[in-house]
C-alpha cells in the first residue's frame, strides 16, 4: 500500500518541521511529502487530499466494481476516483520524475516499481517504491532525486535570473549529462519555474535563465532583458532603411545610364527605318511620274518586272552569302541590340546591375517590414 513517510521538509532557515497527520493538511503543506508504495499492493493508496482533513485511503481494488480489472487498474480510473473523493481538485496529473505525463490508459500495477509525481492542484506528492530494486531502478531513483534537488535549488534561489552555464553546472553537480539537463530545463519551463529563450538572436537573453517568470520581479527582469533586443531590432531596421536609400540612389544612377544608352541605341535603326520609308515613297512617286507623265504603262510595265526580280535575286544572294534568311521584320530589333551592346561595352556598363539593384531593394523592404 501507499503510506506517508510522516515528515515533510519545509526549509525555513535550518530547521525541520513535522506534520501532525490528524490535523487538516493544507495544500501548501504538501509540497515535499514523500509517499511510499509497496510493489505487492500497487492499487492501495493513503494520500493527503487538499479538501479533506488528515489522510484519505483509496483502494482501487474495491472501487468501480462494474468496471473490468484493466479499467480499475488504469491511471484514468485513479484520477477520476480522487476527483470524486475530493471535489476541490481541479488539476490531477501523474508524471514521471522527469516530467513526462503518464497516459490515462496506463496500468498502475505495471507502474508500481516506477517512482512517480502526483500533482494535486498546485501541490505535488512524490510516490516512491518499497521492495527489491535492481540496477535500472536505482539509476531511475538517482535521476529523480537529482531532478528534485535542482528543482529545490531553483525554488530557493532569491535571484530573478541565473546564467545558463550556471544552470548546466548545477545539473552536472548532481550527475546529469547535457541531454538530461536540456530535458530538465524544458520540464522546468513547462512548470513555469523558469523561462529560457534558446532561439533568441540576442546573446544576453539566450544565455540567461529567468527564474519564476510569473512573479513581479522576474517579469520586470524579463522585460528589461527584452529592452536590448528591441533596441537592437530598432537600430537594425534603421540601418536597413538607410541602406535602402543608398541602394535606391545607386539604382537611380544606373537607371539613368541605362535609359540614355537605350535612347542612343535607337537612333541608328530609327534613321535606317525612315531612310527606307523615304526610299520607298520616292521610288513609287518616280514610277507614277514616269507612267503617267513621261511614258505610258506599256513602256513601264516591263521595267517594273525588273524591280521584283531584283528583290528576289537580292534575297537569294543574301542567303547564299550568309546562310540566313532575309527577315525584314526583325531588322530594326537586330540593329538596336547590336548598337546597344556596342554602347554598353564602350561605357563599361553592366545591364544586369539594374535588375540586381531592384531585387536588393525589394528584399531589404521585406526585411524592414518584418522588423517593424
Amino acid at each position: 500500500m501507499l503510506h506517508l513517510r510522516g515528515v515533510f521538509c519545509r526549509s525555513v532557515g535550518a530547521g525541520r518541521f513535522y506534520s501532525n497527520l490528524n490535523l487538516p493538511i493544507k495544500t501548501s503543506d504538501m509540497i515535499e511529502f514523500a509517499v511510499r508504495v509497496k510493489v505487492s499492493e500497487p492499487l492501495s493508496f493513503t494520500l493527503p487530499l487538499p479538501g479533506r482533513p488528515g489522510l484519505t485511503r483509496v483502494d482501487l481494488e474495491h472501487t468501480g466494481a462494474s468496471k473490468s480489472t484493466s479499467e480499475r487498474e488504469s491511471v484514468g480510473h485513479f484520477i477520476a476516483t480522487l476527483k470524486e473523493l475530493d471535489p476541490t481538485l481541479t488539476t490531477v496529473s501523474l508524471t514521471t520524475m522527469d516530467g513526462v505525463t503518464v497516459s490515462k490508459c496506463a496500468s498502475l500495477r505495471a507502474l508500481a516499481p516506477v517512482p512517480l509525481l502526483l500533482r494535486l492542484n498546485t501541490a505535488t506528492l512524490e510516490l516512491e517504491k518499497e521492495g527489491s530494486v535492481d540496477l535500472d531502478d536505482t539509476m531511475n531513483e538517482s535521476e529523480s532525486s537529482a531532478f528534485g534537488t535542482v528543482k529545490r535549488y531553483i525554488e530557493r534561489d532569491t535571484r530573478t535570473s541565473i546564467p545558463i552555464d550556471q544552470f548546466y553546472h548545477m545539473c552536472k553537480n548532481v550527475g546529469a549529462d547535457d541531454s538530461t539537463s536540456k530535458k530538465w530545463l524544458a520540464e522546468f519551463q513547462r512548470r513555469n519555474l523558469v523561462l529560457h529563450y534558446d532561439q533568441s538572436k540576442d546573446e544576453a537573453l539566450r544565455n540567461t535563465v529567468i527564474l519564476r517568470p510569473n512573479k513581479g520581479d522576474s517579469l520586470a527582469a524579463f522585460q528589461s532583458a527584452l529592452d536590448p533586443v528591441l533596441y537592437n531590432l530598432k537600430h537594425v531596421r534603421m540601418a536597413k532603411e538607410s541602406e535602402i536609400l543608398d541602394v535606391t540612389e545607386e539604382w537611380r544612377k544606373l537607371a539613368i545610364i541605362d535609359t540614355e544608352l537605350k535612347t542612343a541605341a535607337k537612333k541608328a535603326p530609327n534613321a535606317k527605318k525612315w531612310a527606307g520609308l523615304a526610299f520607298i515613297a520616292s521610288f513609287y512617286t518616280g514610277m507614277g511620274y514616269l507612267v503617267w507623265d513621261v511614258y505610258s504603262w506599256d513602256v513601264m510595265e516591263p521595267i517594273s518586272y525588273f524591280v521584283g526580280f531584283s528583290a528576289v535575286l537580292g534575297g537569294s544572294f543574301y542567303h547564299t552569302l550568309t546562310r540566313r534568311d532575309a527577315q525584314y521584320t526583325n531588322m530594326w530589333t537586330r540593329d538596336y541590340e547590336k548598337g546597344l551592346a556596342r554602347l554598353q561595352a564602350e561605357k563599361k556598363f553592366d545591364p544586369s546591375a539594374v535588375q540586381a539593384a531592384e531585387a536588393m531593394i525589394q528584399a531589404m523592404k521585406r526585411d524592414v517590414q518584418v522588423l517593424r
